[in-house]
């Protein structure tokens, strides 16, 4: 009973995916049968829920901290997330609000003013380079460096 009320405190306190519920009660050395048990209740009653933890984990990352499909659906493979759930987070109404372009252009306009000094070469180079990381398909970031490097001319 001590690992039941455990694991409601932890989901009365966030979101957990399924695999992150099972890795903080095994932390708590439970016993794996108590864990199945605790999941399968949980399960059952709704409080874990690994499709709408996926949205609510990609509508944070968005608003907070802009990120690539790719990125985005990495991350939750690493939290255990099935593919298939993944899949069917992005392509929701309610994850998919912004495309992957906006994305990436309000990114480099967050980081613009760091780049004000820097030559234009080298500043594309830099960008380039950071919205890789973030997960951006490189068609994505031409798309956004070449509507720059037009409103710069233009300007």
């Amino acid at each position: 009973m001590e690992a039941k009320n455990y694991a409601l405190w932890l989901l009365g306190r966030r979101a957990y995916s399924e695999k992150g519920l099972r890795e903080k009660l095994r932390q708590k050395n439970y016993s794996v049968a108590d864990i199945d048990a605790i999941v399968k209740f949980c399960l059952e009653h709704k409080f874990l829920n690994d499709l709408e933890y996926a949205k609510s984990f990609i509508r944070t990352r968005l608003a907070l901290r802009p990120r690539g499909q790719r990125v985005l659906r990495l991350e939750l493979l690493k939290k255990g997330i099935a593919d298939e759930t993944i899949k069917e987070a992005l392509a929701s109404k309610d994850t998919n609000q912004v495309s992957e372009t906006g994305l990436a252009r309000r990114l480099v306009e967050q980081k613009r003013f760091q780049y004000a000094g820097v030559e234009g070469q080298i500043r594309n180079r830099r960008l380039f380079a950071l919205l890789a990381r973030r997960g951006f398909s490189i068609s994505t970031i031409k798309e956004v460096l070449n509507d720059i490097a037009t409103e710069e001319a233009d300007a």
